[in-house]
C-alpha cells in the first residue's frame, strides 16, 4: 500500500533550513496621564524612555513565547502619525548576546534597532526605515 503524504511529495526530499521572521508594527503609546502635567522636556524624556523599554519588553516577550523564532522585523510609529520612531531588525542571536549590556539603549543598538534622538526627544527615522 502507497504512503499518503498529502499535499506533498514523498520522496525524500529533507529540510535543511528553516528560518521564522516576524514582521511586527505598532504605535508607541503616551505617557501615563499623571505625567503630562510636567515640564515638555522631562515629557518627552519619559516617553523616550517608555518607548525603549516597552520596544526592548515586546522584543524579549517575542523570542521567549515563540522559540522557533529567528528574526524580528520591528517599526515603532509615533502615536498620532504615521513616522516611523524606531526600526530594525533583530536576530536571535544578537538579542541572545547584547543582553550583558546594562543600557537599554545600548541593548536596542546592538539588537538592530535604529532611532535618532535629538536631545531628549525622537526625531522621524524617515520612509527609508519602514517595515510597511
Amino acid at each position: 500500500m502507497a504512503k499518503d503524504c498529502g499535499t506533498a511529495r514523498c520522496d525524500g526530499l529533507r529540510l535543511s533550513k528553516f528560518s521564522s521572521r516576524l514582521e511586527i508594527c505598532w504605535r508607541a503609546r503616551d505617557i501615563h496621564p499623571w505625567d503630562r502635567n510636567r515640564p515638555l522636556e522631562r515629557r518627552a524624556a519619559l516617553f523616550v524612555e517608555q518607548s525603549l523599554a516597552d520596544t526592548e519588553g515586546v522584543i524579549t516577550r517575542l523570542f521567549d513565547s515563540l522559540p522557533q523564532l529567528v528574526v524580528i522585523d520591528l517599526a515603532v510609529r509615533e502615536p498620532e502619525s504615521e513616522e516611523n520612531m524606531l526600526a530594525g531588525t533583530v536576530l536571535r542571536s544578537a538579542w541572545m548576546s547584547s543582553r550583558r549590556l546594562l543600557s537599554v539603549q545600548m541593548r536596542l543598538r546592538e539588537q538592530g534597532v535604529d532611532y535618532r534622538l535629538a536631545g531628549s526627544s525622537f526625531e522621524p527615522l524617515g520612509a527609508d526605515r519602514s517595515i510597511a
